[in-house]
């Protein structure tokens, strides 16, 4: 589904719910790509309305900026006209006055009307501007009273390129606002979407059981069989009162680990005795990003609350706090000196950081989506970076400069690595594919096909002779970096890897899935 926001589902909670309900419907359905992204539109659209009219403006923040990026995978300036002005109604709530004018930015030059400053005296009952439920090249406002905003119909244009019988429009109903409303959307939603895959006919698959959301199964016919395969053993759980992981890693030394997740905690461990050492606590939010700096004593992280903050492993006692990012920071590490920090965020930014004073040394402007990964190269010169604009950028660290930028991949980039001797960078992503590109002149060296799901993590192994990859599909797979051949599939693994690392001698795997555990593999000699 070209519409996810974030495959590894970031922010959990109560809107998780409500994408999980989403996500099986559209995987196991043999709906066409624009009806799913209708449908997803409109899912996340309704929610965001609901909590609006319950007055819940930081869920409907969450939701809304999914409905956003949904709205722009489709290319239509209508949904997105509504979703944005939505939000600006949500930061207005929320007294976030700069977020709410840079949304009145964008909407200025989608054209059309765009929504007023409201005072916090008239933020209760003034009229804002709201676009009505007519097609694409309406410009004509509404004026509604936030309260009445979320009784508004969907638009009729949602469903302008649906062609079954019962639209997606039409089986939406009204949400309601008790205490409870996003577990009675979600039932709803799946009993209107079950009416609408009945009646598309022949050639739906029917809606299984699975009640987890990395139980997806791919669509994709088999590939030819490549190399050997050999089965990962798990050999501990790391288990605890935390919540789901989200980010993973081991440190230097294998025997070490950090995790951090929707609890707003990152934990370092100790992989030989399972043990949680240490808490690295003073996030509010999701923490989505973990990494070890070198010499594996100190840990940065990036979160929810738009901050990067680095800690020490053993203690867990919060050294740096670094402020400036304007969104939700998705990924950040130190540079193999140990004196920078680089963090991406999910509006496009990247900021490098003195990892000793916390100062900011610059930002980094070149991406148009969220950036899922950052990685200084062995000699600090350059930065690489991953997004979900479907590109990869090289930097200059120093001059903080663009480079180089890399096109090939079809969708979200969630993940690089560079070589030991910097010399390649390795990238995969949601279009299944992994590519190997020159760090100097920027051209791609290799495509490698095998995997049937997304590709969460990329490493190179061995001193970069081969590549180790992880994907939802359930494998870890093994790769000749030279000829791009697959040498050998791992399977084994319980569950997909939502959150996954591989140690630096490349025998063992660290798994984290949404049952809340840590799980160790160890692979076959």
């Amino acid at each position: 589904m070209s519409s996810m926001r974030n495959p590894r589902f970031t922010r959990f909670g109560l809107k998780n719910r409500l994408l999980i309900a989403s996500l099986f419907f559209f995987t196991q359905s043999g709906f066409s790509a624009a009806l799913a992204d209708e449908l997803a539109w409109q899912t996340y659209n309704d929610a965001g309305e609901s909590f609006v009219k319950q007055q819940k403006f930081s869920e409907a923040e969450e939701i809304l900026a999914l409905a956003v990026s949904a709205a722009r995978d489709m290319n239509s300036n209508e949904k997105l006209r509504i979703s944005l002005t939505l939000l600006v109604q949500v930061f207005e709530k929320l007294n976030q006055a700069e977020k709410a004018e840079a949304v009145r930015k964008e909407l200025q030059a989608l054209g059309g009307p765009v929504p007023v400053a409201v005072s916090p005296s008239e933020s209760t009952g003034a009229p804002v501007a709201v676009y009505p439920p007519a097609s694409e090249s309406s410009t004509e406002p509404v004026s509604k009273t936030p309260e009445s905003v979320s009784d508004a119909s969907v638009p009729a244009s949602a469903t302008e390129t649906s062609t079954k019988s019962k639209s997606p429009d039409s089986s939406m109903q009204e949400v309601k606002t008790e205490d409870g409303d996003v577990d009675k959307l979600i039932q709803q939603l799946s009993s209107e979407r079950e009416g609408l895959r009945q009646s598309d006919g022949a050639g739906v698959s029917s809606l299984t059981s699975a009640s987890r959301p990395d139980q997806i199964a791919s669509t994709l016919p088999p590939v030819a069989a490549s190399g050997t395969t050999i089965t990962a053993t798990e050999v501990k759980q790391l288990t605890g009162p935390f919540d789901f992981a989200i980010s993973i890693c081991f440190a230097p030394n294998s025997n070490y680990a950090a995790s951090s997740g929707g609890d707003q905690i990152a934990r370092y461990w100790d992989i030989s005795s399972g043990k949680e050492i240490s808490q690295c606590a003073g996030h509010k939010g999701n923490v989505n990003s973990v990494s070890f700096s070198k010499d594996g004593l100190r840990i940065v992280t990036g979160g929810d609350d738009q901050t990067v903050r680095i800690f020490a492993a053993g203690s867990g006692q919060q050294e740096k706090l670094m402020e400036g990012h304007k969104n939700t920071v998705l990924c950040a590490t130190f540079s193999q000196d140990m004196r920078r920090v680089a963090s991406g965020s999910f509006d496009g930014a990247i900021i490098i950081w003195d990892a000793e004073t916390g100062s900011r040394v610059g930002t980094l402007e070149g991406h148009t989506r969220p950036v899922r990964s950052v990685m200084f190269s062995p000699s600090g010169d350059k930065l690489v970076s991953a997004s979900d604009d479907h590109t990869l950028i090289i930097w200059d660290a120093n001059s903080l400069k663009p480079l180089n930028t890399l096109k090939g991949h079809t969708d979200y980039v969630l993940s690089l690595d560079i070589s030991p001797d910097g010399s390649r960078i390795i990238s995969g992503g949601r279009d299944l594919k992994v590519r190997v590109w020159d760090m100097n002149n920027g051209s791609e060296l290799q495509v490698m096909e095998g995997h049937k799901n997304w590709v969460q993590r990329v490493r190179f192994m061995n001193s970069g002779n081969q590549a180790m990859t992880g994907s939802l599909d359930k494998t870890v797979r093994i790769w000749d970096v030279s000829s791009g051949a697959l040498q050998t599939t791992v399977e084994g693994f319980e569950w997909g890897l939502w959150a996954e690392d591989f140690a630096p001698d490349s025998r063992q795997v660290l798994t984290g899935s949404n049952d809340k555990t840590i799980r160790v593999w160890s692979l076959p000699n």
